[in-house]
Order: structure tokens, then C-alpha cells, then sequence
């Protein structure tokens, strides 16, 4: 993936940024961009931007002349909204307290930081895959239930199957 920060909806903020991207990305993949340490983000929205339909005089028209006239698939643009998530500096993870810069290159998230920023354990117990990503989603059952613990979500979000794996 190809991506860069753009200016857009006063951001970039030290809370969120949105970046233009050319390729796969789905809502819910992890980013990351260098800023004095790797900052990791997390994709909160995709969509997708075209200047011919913008206009409503140039939608008024049948969408199959302006295809035909125009090159309207070159003006399609991809643009995400990411949440800062977090920064690896020294080894661990520090709050992002800097916005960062337009023009700034975002990669692909390393699938290493995105396990250590979710707290994975590779020898736990796994529950799934991480949304977007190809990482297990295991948990270290002694660190999780020496607390309170709740299994919450929405209907259908398989709640009672992450239980059943549990028990």
C-alpha cells in the first residue's frame, strides 16, 4: 500500500489523521508512520472521493456520458480517517502528544508491533484473527482473569462462542 497524511477537516491532530492510499485497506487495519518512533493507527473509516460527481450539474447528467466524455475512474481518490493509537519508542508503548506532519508516508503496520500493542501472547489461548490483519488473536488466560473480566459486544459479535472457547 501506498499512502500518504493529507490536510483535510482540521486534522492531522495528535488524535487522528487522514491519508490518501492506493491499493487494499480495510476499516479496521492497522497503520503506522515514523515520527520519532513508530506511531500506530488504527483505520476508523475508508471511503472514496471523485471531483466529477461533486457537482450536481455534472450528476444531472446521465453517469454513462460522463464516462464516456471524461476519464472519471482517473479523478477517483482513497481516501481513511485513522486513530492514533499509540507510538513504540525504546520498547515501549508511549502516548502520541505531536500531531503528524502532511505529506508524512504511512506503511502498513508490522504484524510484531500491532501483537505487542494489543497485548497478544503467541502461547495463549487463541480466540480468532485480528480484524484486517493475519494475526492470531491469543490471550494469556492467567493475565485476563486474575482481573474482572466481561466478554462485551454487540448481538451477533460472537459472544457465546468467545466464551465457549474460553470454558
Amino acid at each position: 500500500m501506498e499512502a500518504t497524511i493529507i490536510q483535510r477537516n482540521d486534522t492531522p491532530t495528535s488524535g487522528q489523521f487522514y491519508f490518501v492510499y492506493s491499493g487494499e485497506l480495510g476499516k479496521g487495519s492497522f497503520v503506522q508512520y515514523e515520527n520519532n518512533g513508530k506511531v500506530i493507527g488504527r483505520v476508523s473509516e475508508v471511503f472514496r472521493l471523485n471531483e466529477y460527481f461533486e457537482n450536481a450539474e455534472n450528476v444531472s447528467e446521465s453517469a454513462e456520458d460522463l464516462k464516456e466524455k471524461f476519464p472519471v475512474d482517473e479523478w477517483e481518490v482513497r481516501i481513511a480517517r485513522a486513530e492514533i493509537m499509540g507510538k513504540f519508542k525504546d520498547s515501549m508503548i508511549k502516548r502520541v502528544s505531536a500531531s503528524p506532519s502532511p505529506g508524512m508516508e504511512i506503511d502498513d503496520a508490522d504484524p510484531e508491533r500491532v501483537e505487542k500493542f494489543l497485548g497478544l501472547d503467541e502461547n495463549g489461548l487463541n480466540l480468532g484473527t485480528v480484524q484486517q490483519q493475519s494475526i492470531d488473536a491469543s490471550v494469556n488466560m492467567t493475565d485476563t482473569l486474575q482481573k474482572h473480566f466481561a466478554i462485551l459486544a454487540q448481538s451477533g459479535a460472537g459472544k457465546s462462542y468467545t466464551a465457549s472457547v474460553m470454558l
